[in-house]
């Protein structure tokens, strides 16, 4: 039998089997028209794969309305990502074009030309009449003038009438940063530090030095009076939404669009910490205020019974759907929309058993631990509706607040990164939301967390309240000491055999080797010898690939994680990588591995070298820094010494980001620059 044929069939069951979830009509339909275009579909393992093509076919038959959209596409898009969802077509393909309309791909849409785009000129002449006259003599009003409307950093409006003298830093006349303790949903007072410009600094540190009032905007309205007056003078023909977009253009003119991207936060990067001011500048005064609240954040984070912030690097070679990612909606359960949409008072048990059945079936079709978790508060929420618990309007406040502030925001809840715990801290306490529905969603988003702390028996997320440090370039030779100073400690060593200082050597040759390539700990740990090249001596060369992991059982967690990393290490370092490679020779070590794990009576053996040394490295970093920091910082390390150039050194060519994302191991630059980017850190790094 045919097997587009066979396909065909199975689409038909598929009807009956998933009628809760896929519309019988729209099945029907589809079928008729596969079956007139067969010889146009591509087959893939035995499953259609439907290309832009197919859609641009199928959406010329459907019913239009007077402006040529399909009047119910909204059901075609959700009904093709079902058949994806429960695979009945192949998952490469492409998506239905929901919502047809013409989207620009620029990140600088700025630039697109506009009528307002003549007032550029107007808008450049207004800042440099305005900086004039802050370096010469200013009152308040200009200052808050310049950062609303002409300042690189924006301060949002909230946060200006928080700024005060007791919680600056100043670390010179021209570099002012502020502190801003804010809230987060796991009840941690966490901060920001934001850094004013070169202007800002200046004027601010002028008012600190002639003992200025401590709060510095006390009356915010008269504030937005005093800058309302000066745009109907000076800007009359610009909204404010034309006078951000020319400040835009004018970052991008005067340094690249990555410069833009980062500085005015549309990509939110890894915030700046206390104790990496206090190391770069250990002569500057902190206020005591400040020390002590990050005393209690690293507290907290320090005592939490779990590391969530730790890249999970590889994953157990039973594992299927490699690259899958979740993608939970709650719009694809349908009964409980119909619950959303209800006001009614009182709710049936009917109803809460059709919507926990329908729960019971997805979770049988996405088995990611992402929706599992998901899934499972559902249940709980409506078992404690039909319980008569809760009512039905609080289950819905629950339900509506954690998908539009936690499940649509988060791409696996089992493995969170940084950026997302930050951007939905920044966008709930950006001023956005009434602080009524602010407390109830911090709220609502605790419930869920301390549930499923007790139901997963795992720490709550206190590391995220707090991120972690790089390790900075001049602290490598002091750790590569210590590393050294610890072993013999530790292994009460009194002679140095050769052994033994392979052994040390293999260690401090992981901490250059995970600095200068950014390589994940298990891929560096699980390489094989047959993956290492050494060219001229400082050159690196590292093949990730499986081979290694296989024999443990293990694979990389995505494919974009293979990958053939080069590197070079600096010469003040080519004696330790000479010895290490050389002594390997001499003492004839014949393990497979590239990293050998030492036996209890002093021989190298042919296993992989144990974990415990990754822990070993990272207490010697800790011991250096003194900041929170692990073995993982490395990568994070090497992120961002390679992006400073393409940040804050001028450099122009777009391949160079994207060199680095694959260089990392990364689907996309987004995931480089936004959870190992410490673009604030740098910020500093290049004043110094």
């Amino acid at each position: 039998m045919n097997t587009k044929f066979d396909i065909i069939e199975k689409l038909e069951g598929a009807s009956k089997k998933h009628q809760s979830s896929l519309s019988r009509s729209f099945i029907k339909e589809l079928i008729i028209f596969i079956k007139s275009n067969i010889d146009d579909i591509t087959v893939v393992r035995n499953l259609f794969k439907l290309d832009t093509n197919f859609y641009r076919k199928f959406c010329a038959g459907l019913e239009k309305n007077d402006d040529n959209t399909i009047i119910t596409d909204n059901l075609y898009y959700k009904n093709f990502a079902r058949l994806i969802k429960f695979g009945l077509i192949h998952k490469t393909s492409s998506n239905f074009p929901k919502g047809l309309s013409l989207i620009s791909i620029n990140p600088n849409s700025e630039f697109l030309l506009t009528e307002k785009y003549k007032y550029l000129d107007l808008y450049v002449q207004e800042k440099q009449k305005l900086i004039k006259k802050m370096i010469v003599s200013f009152e308040l009003e200009d200052l808050y003038i310049y950062l609303r409307f002409f300042t690189e950093r924006k301060i949002p409006k909230k946060y200006l009438s928080l700024i005060s003298f007791d919680n600056m830093i100043v670390i010179a006349n021209d570099l002012v940063i502020q502190y801003i303790e804010i809230e987060d949903f796991l009840e941690n007072n966490s901060y920001e530090l934001y850094i004013y410009d070169k202007v800002a600094s200046i004027a601010l540190y002028k008012l600190k030095k002639i003992g200025s009032k401590n709060k510095i905007f006390n009356n915010i309205e008269k504030f937005e009076k005093v800058l309302k007056k000066f745009r109907d003078d000076k800007l009359e023909l610009l909204n404010y939404s034309d006078i951000q977009k020319m400040s835009n253009i004018i970052i991008t003119y005067e340094n690249t669009p990555l410069y833009n991207q980062v500085i005015t936060k549309k990509i939110k990067t890894v915030r700046l910490t206390i104790r990496e001011i206090q190391t770069l500048f250990p002569k500057v005064m902190i206020p005591n205020n400040i020390i002590k609240s990050e005393m209690k954040a690293l507290e907290r984070v320090q005592n939490s019974d779990n590391d969530l912030y730790d890249e999970h690097d590889v994953i157990d070679i039973n594992s299927d759907n490699e690259e899958f990612e979740s993608s939970f909606k709650l719009s694809q359960i349908e009964s409980i929309i119909e619950f959303l949409k209800s006001k009614d008072n009182i709710v049936s048990n009917s109803i809460t058993k059709k919507v926990l059945s329908n729960l019971e079936q997805f979770i049988k079709i996405d088995k990611t631990e992402h929706t599992e978790i998901i899934v499972d508060y559902l249940k709980y929420l409506f078992d404690l509706l039909k319980n008569r618990k809760l009512a039905p309007s609080t289950v819905r406040g629950y339900i509506r607040t954690l998908n539009k502030h936690l499940f649509s925001k988060v791409k696996d809840l089992n493995d969170i990164q940084i950026n997302e715990y930050e951007n939905i801290n920044r966008r709930l306490n950006s001023g956005k939301y009434a602080s009524t529905t602010k407390k109830s969603a911090f709220g609502i988003i605790r419930r869920f967390f301390k549930y499923y702390k007790k139901k997963f028996n795992i720490g709550i997320l206190f590391s995220f309240s707090y991120p972690k440090s790089i390790i900075l370039d001049f602290e490598i030779e002091p750790i590569l000491i210590r590393i050294k100073d610890n072993y013999i400690k530790d292994n009460e060593i009194s002679r140095i055999s050769k052994i033994t200082q392979y052994d040390i050597l293999q260690h401090q040759i992981m901490l250059l080797f995970a600095f200068y390539s950014g390589i994940r700990k298990n891929e560096l740990r699980s390489r094989l010898y047959e993956d290492f090249i050494l060219i001229n001596d400082t050159i690196i060369h590292i093949d990730v690939n499986n081979k290694g992991l296989r024999m443990q059982k293990l694979k990389l967690k995505t494919g974009s994680s293979k990958r053939k990393i080069n590197f070079n290490i600096p010469l003040k370092f080519r004696d330790i990588i000479l010895q290490w490679y050389q002594l390997r020779e001499k003492l004839n070590v014949e393990s497979k591995y590239l990293f050998v794990q030492k036996s209890k009576h002093g021989n190298f053996t042919q296993n992989i070298i144990n974990e415990n040394s990754i822990d070993f490295i990272a207490k010697s970093i800790k011991e250096v820094t003194n900041r929170y920091i692990s073995f993982h910082s490395l990568r994070h390390s090497y992120v961002s010494y390679n992006i400073n150039d393409f940040i804050f050194k001028g450099s122009d060519n777009p391949y160079e980001m994207l060199d680095l994302s694959v260089k990392t191991g990364h689907i996309t630059p987004e995931t480089t620059l936004s959870s190992y980017t410490h673009a604030d850190l740098l910020y500093i790094l290049n004043y110094r």
